[in-house]
């Protein structure tokens, strides 16, 4: 972020106008934005469908929270009887007037060409040059946006708060000249192509894995890693490891040490005692069954999770992994609140290779497949920051985008 930007920032905190920029009806802007009636700059469209009996329609819903179109099984005239349905026009914004307030909107496409929508799903096309539709999308997107929407869907909760068509048409917004929307929809989009790339890749990726774990954990799958013929062997976890419980956490003084305190849902704390300094993996013992964790650093555990003590004849990130492959829930011993007993786990059998040499080269091979699954997931996860600080910076006119 540039000084020029961060003094412009401090000034608008502190409620100075910038240069550039004017204060209208107590709000600042940039001297080039414009208060609009959405009924100024969107034109109301749609041409009602002549229903018959005989052919089938896909109809269209809208997910809340932005989450854009979906499509319907599709029905025939006969199961739309006398439903009123429009069809549906591209490059239109479109919104359920049910649930506006919770931001169900979308755009139209050429994909959604012959196909209906309800009367509860009123579309707009962009006057040109005063609106782009895409820019539109971005701002309901944000909570100024979700704030108009809301102002015109008075009443109660849920179905009692429909947007009234001419509240919103009357809602006034403020929007940057046109070749500005544009280019601000143009970033955003491309934040949102990377987002989707990222999300591909990462599902690529679990899949990958996936096959790893399937393939490279069962002697019987016919993949086997070059260079290792040992026979496996079948083990009872109780052979491997040693399944412990956590500790009733009065036991230890919590303060801000260097060991984590974990619990199932994660750090709840730090001290300076540690439970376990050797690899273990730890399982939901008590309330919960989670997805293993593999710690290596020392630690605390409570009462709600076990802990293992792995042996030598184990490599304690393959047992991890073996772990991961287990269907906890089919050993559940409580019908109310989910439970696991240590007995109950170390008596499990399991398939494992005979050496440690082969138990370390498959461990690795999944753990570099994890380091490629976090690096993309972190990656996501910068994007995500980045467009949501695009969106609050250029939405609101902060930042200017050069055209």
């Amino acid at each position: 972020m540039t000084d020029e930007i961060e003094k412009r920032i401090e000034k608008l905190k502190n409620g100075k106008v910038p240069e550039g920029y004017k204060r209208e009806k107590g709000k600042i802007i940039p001297a080039t934005w414009s208060c609009k009636k959405l009924g100024d700059v969107l034109q109301k469209v749609g041409k009602r469908v002549a229903v018959e009996k005989d052919v089938y329609y896909t109809q269209i819903g809208i997910r809340s929270h932005g989450k854009g179109l979906f499509y319907k099984e599709p029905v025939s005239g006969t199961e739309l009887g006398n439903k009123t349905v429009f069809w549906l026009e591209k490059d239109c914004f479109v919104v359920n007037i049910v649930f506006a307030w919770e931001q169900a909107i979308g755009k139209t496409t050429e994909n959604e060409v012959g196909m209906i929508g309800s009367h509860r799903f009123p579309m707009y096309r962009a006057i040109p040059n005063e609106v782009s539709i895409d820019y539109l999308l971005y701002f309901f997107n944000t909570k100024r946006g979700k704030d108009v929407l809301a102002a015109a869907s008075p009443g109660g909760a849920g179905r009692n708060k429909t947007l009234g068509q001419k509240d919103f048409a009357n809602s006034k917004v403020y929007l940057p000249p046109f070749f500005e929307q544009d280019k601000i929809a143009e970033i955003l989009t491309h934040c949102d192509k990377v987002i989707k790339l990222k999300k591909q890749l990462i599902a690529e990726e679990y899949k990958q894995k996936k096959w790893l774990m399937q393939n490279l954990l069962n002697p019987n799958s016919g993949v086997r890693l070059e260079g290792f013929e040992d026979e496996w062997t079948v083990a009872i976890i109780k052979q491997l490891a040693k399944i412990k419980h956590g500790k009733n956490q009065s036991e230890i003084k919590s303060a801000n040490g260097r060991f984590p305190i974990l619990a199932s849902g994660g750090e709840i704390g730090r001290t300076d005692v540690f439970l376990y300094n050797q690899p273990s993996v730890l399982i939901g013992r008590k309330g919960t069954i989670d997805k293993p964790v593999y710690i290596d650093t020392p630690f605390w555990t409570v009462d709600t999770l076990f802990y293992t003590q792995i042996f030598k004849c184990a490599n304690p990130k393959f047992i991890y992994y073996i772990f991961c492959g287990i269907n906890w829930w089919k050993y559940n011993e409580s019908t109310g609140v989910p439970s696991l007993n240590a007995k109950t786990i170390e008596s499990i059998e399991v398939s494992i290779p005979t050496t440690i040499e082969e138990q370390t080269a498959i461990a690795n091979i999944l753990s570099a497949a994890d380091r490629k699954i976090d690096l993309w997931e972190q990656e996501l996860e910068q994007w995500k920051h980045k467009k949501k600080a695009l969106m609050q910076l250029l939405l609101n006119g902060i930042v200017r985008v050069n055209v």
